[in-house]
């Protein structure tokens, strides 16, 4: 049995630019910055102090390394929780379009000495466009995280079988950033939809078991705006 629920539509939608962010609020990080700003204050280990363990890596992961301290940029970025460290997988792309990805764990920071913990790596055989120009301004990772957590605006996000409680995301919610510019595909084709300009989206996602059930929770949204573009809850029991 599959209970499938579609959530384009959901109770107090907001009409078309209630929360358009302020021009002061988005970041341009595309003109020289390494990755989308998160700067989270409920989850453990944001990108940013992520990103502190890459040089750590220069002997395991050179191509990475070299890649972000010279011109290249994380257009790929997921996190998942594992007990309180928590593993990030990012994706690189070098100025030269050589790309690839990078897995590690990350556990300690704040009073204790952040411990990096290198996992896996590879590369990318499609083809991955380096484009600065096309990134577009966004909201950091946690001003969308805070919008998202809103449940009088989203309620429907937000308890025991969704993606958030009061406090945060559940430990088995994963928070991640896609950026897609002119020119990168992985197979598709996505100049007629991305001209000139890319687009950025931040995806949600949760995977747990409760009972018999298999269920899953994600949602979908427009970096450049914070707009929800749409959630999925799945429910899967086999019958006995």
């Amino acid at each position: 049995i599959k209970a499938i629920e579609l959530g384009k539509t959901y109770d107090n939608r907001p009409q078309a630019n209630d929360l358009n962010p302020d021009d002061d609020e988005l970041v341009n990080w595309g003109v020289d910055g390494t990755h989308l700003p998160d700067n989270s204050t409920v989850r453990q280990h944001p990108l940013d102090e992520a990103m502190d363990c890459i040089d750590e890596f220069s002997g395991v992961a050179s191509g990475a390394v070299t890649a972000l301290e010279n011109d290249g940029y994380v257009w790929r970025a997921v996190d998942k929780q594992n007990g309180t460290s928590t593993e990030w997988n990012l994706s690189w792309v070098d100025s030269d379009t050589t790309a690839g990805w990078l897995h590690f764990s990350v556990s300690g920071g704040g009073a204790e000495t952040l411990a990096c913990e290198f996992i896996a790596k590879g590369t990318f055989d499609e083809s991955v466009s380096h484009n600065r120009d096309s990134i577009p301004k966004v909201l950091p990772l946690h001003a969308i995280e805070t919008r998202l957590m809103d449940d009088q605006r989203f309620p429907a996000l937000t308890g025991p079988a969704a993606l958030f409680d009061n406090n945060g995301p559940h430990e088995s919610t994963s928070m991640g950033y896609l950026v897609v510019v002119p020119g990168t595909g992985f197979g598709i084709d996505f100049s007629d939809l991305l001209d000139t300009s890319g687009a950025t989206t931040v995806d949600v996602q949760r995977q747990w078991q409760d009972g018999t059930k298999d269920r899953s929770f994600s949602l979908l949204a427009d970096a450049s705006d914070g707009r929800l573009i749409g959630w999925t809850s799945l429910s899967t029991e086999e019958l006995g």
